[in-house]
């Protein structure tokens, strides 16, 4: 990551690694029972993450994506 511009990405944590490795699991397990893309609601790119924040605040999206 370049820090040409001093900005300052901060994460925040909603699980625990188990309940990534039983998530990654049941989507391995079900993959051709469900269509696990279609519960993206919408994709952005790193530079609009303060717009899929609002979304999702403010109940317009479930879960937006951000993708490179």
């Amino acid at each position: 990551m370049s820090t040409e511009k001093q900005r300052t990405v901060l994460g925040v944590m909603s699980g625990d690694t188990e309940h990534y490795y039983k998530a990654l699991q049941f989507i391995q397990n079900n993959r051709c029972h469900f269509i696990f893309e279609d519960m993206l609601s919408n994709r952005y790119r790193l530079d609009q993450i303060n717009d899929a924040m609002e979304t999702m605040q403010s109940f317009r999206e479930v879960k937006p994506a951000v993708v490179p």
